[in-house]
């Protein structure tokens, strides 16, 4: 059984259990069920934890590298670091807020 990293990363994105089961339209129980140790979440539910909590769906099953951990400032937002992908996500965001900006007149 593989173990999923929901709770984990609603803790690291300050978001409640609660609030992830109510924009699934699911009971929090429900909820709680499906994501521990003995839940066996259908993939279109997983699919749609990832987008909601904006990580990528191989996330939502990745350990974390335990050598990779900080924080990051930019434009007066701190963010937290968990592994190399996290790392990626956010250049990625960066790349993309910085190629907004050039357009801009």
């Amino acid at each position: 059984m593989i173990k999923l990293r929901v709770k984990e990363i609603l803790k690291d994105k300050g978001v409640s259990q609660k609030e992830l089961a109510e924009k699934l339209n699911m009971t929090e129980t429900g909820l709680s069920i499906s994501i521990n140790e003995n839940g066996n979440p259908p993939l279109k539910r997983l699919e749609d934890i990832a987008n909601i909590l904006e990580v990528e769906l191989v996330e939502l099953f990745t350990p974390i590298d335990s050598n990779t951990k900080g924080y990051i400032e930019h434009n007066g937002t701190i963010h937290k670091i968990n592994s190399i992908q996290d790392l990626r996500n956010l250049l990625e965001d960066f790349d993309g807020e910085k190629r907004n900006s050039d357009y801009k007149i």
